[in-house]
């Protein structure tokens, strides 16, 4: 008889697991992660190593919540479980079972106007927070990147009124490009008696470095007619920069998308990606 694979995880248990596998994941998928590995869990309501396909099934049919949602968690769970058997914490992947559905792209239901984020930015507190919301227009970083910056992270461009920012971003990769040069100098202005290249440009009222889930409430208390997060200046960014002329490689890079097809979807939304252009009738 065939001998069990064995157990390299050296996890001693369910949470330990999660632990191991959230390992060098960025902050905010963490938390994100955990949370959906703890609900699984106490829906399965026994040790992770003994679930079944049936298990995992009946947790399928009952999952609720929006689609977006429901494919979030499904994406999560079946990581967790192909973790689990690819260390050999259990025996069998009973996540083969999930099948994450493909949802409709929503992007273009979040872009907002040139004007609608400017606007958004003059209503801002001044300082922090007018920095902060400055910076997601003119550079297009993620969230988890500007509040990540410290001061060591702001530098020269060759390209007249311009400076650079290096930021750490998704999948651990460091991009430095672009960003007007003012807007560099306001972040500057941040500084405080005590500080050094390595201290946080983004800081709470404590001092310490602003939380991603602080900084959308940033976003959000400074909202007009739109209910808008961080991540819409982000595309507010992109494809006002393609209307403007910017090649879509440049825009890529400035983004920090692996793929130049993650990219090309702002095409699809401004309705420039096509033929129609090219015939009258």
């Amino acid at each position: 008889m065939a001998a069990l694979p064995f157990n390299h995880s050296g996890a001693t248990s369910d949470e330990h697991l999660v632990d191991l596998w959230l390992l060098g994941r960025a902050e905010q998928t963490q938390r994100t992660y955990r949370m959906d590995a703890a609900n699984f869990l106490a829906a399965l309501g026994k040790p992770l190593h003994t679930a079944t396909v049936a298990d995992v099934g009946e947790w399928i049919v009952n999952l609720t919540g929006s689609d977006q949602y429901r494919a979030r968690r499904l994406i999560s769970i079946k990581s967790l479980l192909r973790f689990a058997y690819d260390t050999g914490y259990h025996v069998f992947n009973v996540g083969e079972v999930i099948r994450v559905p493909r949802l409709k792209r929503r992007t273009h239901e979040r872009i907002m106007s040139e004007t609608v984020a400017k606007d958004m930015i003059g209503q801002a507190k001044p300082g922090r927070d007018h920095a902060l919301l400055r910076l997601f227009l003119a550079s297009g970083c993620r969230v988890s990147e500007a509040v990540g910056l410290n001061f060591a992270d702001l530098g020269v461009s060759v390209i007249p009124g311009m400076a650079s920012v290096t930021f750490f971003g998704k999948g651990g990769k460091t991009r430095t490009v672009p960003v007007q040069q003012d807007v560099v100098s306001e972040l500057k202005t941040l500084w405080r008696e005590g500080d050094t290249l390595q201290s946080p440009i983004f800081k709470s009222q404590h001092g310490r470095r602003l939380t991603v889930r602080s900084a959308q409430r940033i976003v959000e208390r400074t909202r007009t007619e739109v209910a808008a997060s961080p991540h819409w200046f982000r595309h507010c960014h992109s494809t006002t920069a393609l209307k403007n002329g910017a090649p879509l490689h440049d825009l890529k890079n400035q983004l920090g998308h692996s793929n130049i097809s993650t990219t090309d979807i702002y095409l699809h939304i401004l309705g420039t990606y096509g033929s129609g252009q090219y015939i009258e009738v």
